[in-house]
């Protein structure tokens, strides 16, 4: 999970200036704008014949334009959407690429979501080591744990 979540925060990183930040969890607060939340992505897990394993992480993103007011600016919603959609179809990570499919974008009131599922074939014996990943970790790539309050 942490190679995944570390290649969507430097995609994201890479599409967006630095004043675009990222934070994984609850929506806060006080969170400067603009910037995006990462939800805590849903987890298939599937195994195959021969000992692999499928995963598959459904991701999805929250956008807050600069607006600190929420009044609904759906053209620069239009156009952060299409650059996530172009954006986020391919990940690199350390360890391997993940290929995005179904990504799709909604503009609200509030933000801008947008959801994409990533699919990759592991073994188990890999797929231990890559798994674990201390709240330290999610504060050094995101900001804060997803247990702040």
């Amino acid at each position: 999970m942490k190679d995944f979540l570390r290649a969507l925060a430097e995609k994201l990183a890479v599409l967006f200036d630095e004043d675009c930040r990222l934070y994984y969890g609850r929506v806060l607060q006080g969170a400067k704008r603009p910037c995006f939340f990462v939800q805590p992505p849903r987890v298939c897990r599937q195994t195959l014949p021969g000992g692999r394993v499928k995963r598959e992480y459904g991701v999805t993103l929250r956008f807050y334009d600069g607006q600190a007011d929420e009044r609904n600016n759906g053209y620069e919603q239009q156009q952060v959407g299409e650059r996530l959609l172009l954006g986020l179809q391919m990940l690199q990570g350390e360890k391997r690429s993940y290929r995005g499919r179904e990504l799709s974008y909604e503009p609200g009131a509030e933000f801008l979501q947008v959801q994409g599922e990533y699919e990759f074939y592991t073994t188990p014996e890999l797929e231990c080591d890559e798994e674990q990943m201390p709240a330290g970790e999610l504060m050094e790539i995101f900001g804060f744990s997803a247990t702040a309050r």
